[in-house]
């Protein structure tokens, strides 16, 4: 008689023991705003130098040579840097058929610089990319405008900070893309800068200023609505003229300022799951 209480008791506890262990099956939601990022570096004709002769006798490159280590060299720090919030892809370091793709995206964009975006608040970061489309439809004056016309540069005098920005026009362009790739998210690169700081007579007659390195970029979703842009800087030392060395220890410091500049992905959550979830196999975390 003690011998089957013993096993009736025992037999109650297993399944208690059972249906708590159900009750606090936990699984972590790791949804993102965004899946895939897909990069699309600045055009050959879209590097701006002050310093081109310096770097060529440093670095023995011709120009076209140091433009295409600049070119891929910001594609792989961004990869790098955005890796730790996204997935990513570049269009210039794939396949033969992806520089097709990237030369089609070059002949469906338009440039022109804009005044560079005030940062948003950090209470109001969500509603960032209203404050963008806003901004994209202010009038402009039209003495104050500068765009590129025939391959140059024309500009009219202004001191407001500006920045090369991008605009889609073929409306299929960034569909077509995110079907091919899967990417929901592009940065364009629209122009890289180096220049000297020559703010500073002192420093410059003592041959110790810092040079300037720039990139102006763009970001847009699959649907071509506007995410951010603006400028990103950083700078270096005079005497570094290295194009191997700029890549190397100062690319990352200017694209981990890009990197930031990303759609956050949405906070994970942790979420306790019923015995029913387990069984239908429900989804977590819409």
């Amino acid at each position: 008689m003690q011998q089957s209480r013993n096993i009736l008791l025992f037999f109650i506890l297993f399944v208690c023991v059972q249906t708590a262990l159900a009750q606090d099956t936990t699984k972590l939601d790791t949804s993102y705003k965004f899946k895939k990022v897909m990069i699309i570096p600045f055009e050959e004709q879209m590097y701006i130098c002050q310093i081109q002769n310096l770097l060529a006798n440093e670095s023995q490159m011709n120009t076209a040579q140091i433009i295409r280590n600049f070119r891929y060299g910001v594609a792989s720090s961004m990869q790098n840097e955005f890796l730790y919030l996204y997935s990513t892809t570049s269009l210039i370091h794939l396949v033969e058929d992806s520089l097709k793709d990237l030369h089609r995206v070059y002949g469906s964009i338009s440039r022109s610089y804009d005044p560079v975006p005030d940062e948003p608040k950090e209470e109001s970061k969500k509603g960032f990319p209203s404050v963008l489309k806003k901004f994209e439809h202010k009038e402009k004056k039209d003495n104050e405008q500068t765009r590129i016309q025939n391959g140059q540069i024309v500009s009219h005098y202004n001191n407001t900070p500006r920045f090369m920005n991008t605009v889609v026009k073929d409306k299929k362009l960034l569909p077509y893309l995110s079907k091919k790739y899967g990417t929901d998210l592009f940065v364009f690169i629209n122009e890289m800068d180096i220049e000297n700081d020559l703010s500073d007579p002192y420093k410059v007659a003592e041959n110790n200023y810092n040079r300037i390195l720039k990139f102006h970029y763009t970001m847009y979703d699959f649907h071509g609505h506007l995410v951010s842009m603006g400028v990103v800087s950083t700078t270096f030392p005079s005497t570094e003229n290295k194009v191997g060395s700029i890549v190397q220890n100062y690319f990352p410091l200017i694209t981990r300022q890009l990197a930031s500049k990303l759609p956050q992905p949405r906070i994970p959550r942790v979420t306790v799951a019923t015995p029913s979830d387990s069984k239908s196999g429900g989804v977590l975390g819409k």
